[in-house]
């Protein structure tokens, strides 16, 4: 089982770098407590949820990425909680459908 930080939130750590190099404090702090709230799922039973999907999902990291970049804009989620629940249900969605597309995250 991979870890939760190389599963996910590596991604979100490096995104928080990017934040505050653009200088957008504000999404930064969101990501930091993202980035947070993931590193303590480490074994949970949300871990090998998220683990199975990924592994169902050969998208899922173009649909993490997409969902980063999401933060602090058209994404609402402000906790680790937030995010994963965002992210579960984009990966059950998408691993079924047959082409394996990705389909824009942009709410309206």
């Amino acid at each position: 089982m991979r870890d939760i930080g190389t599963l996910i939130a590596d991604d979100v750590e490096s995104a928080i770098e990017m934040q505050i190099i653009r200088g957008n404090e504000k999404t930064a702090t969101i990501l930091e407590r993202i980035y947070d709230d993931l590193r303590t799922m480490d074994g949970s039973q949300v871990h090998w949820r998220l683990e199975k999907l990924c592994d169902q999902n050969q998208n899922y990291s173009e649909i993490l990425a997409q969902l980063i970049k999401s933060v602090g804009g058209s994404s609402s989620a402000k906790t680790g909680d937030e995010f994963v629940a965002d992210f579960v249900f984009l990966l059950e969605n998408l691993s079924t459908q047959e082409d394996g597309e990705v389909v824009p995250l942009h709410r309206k």
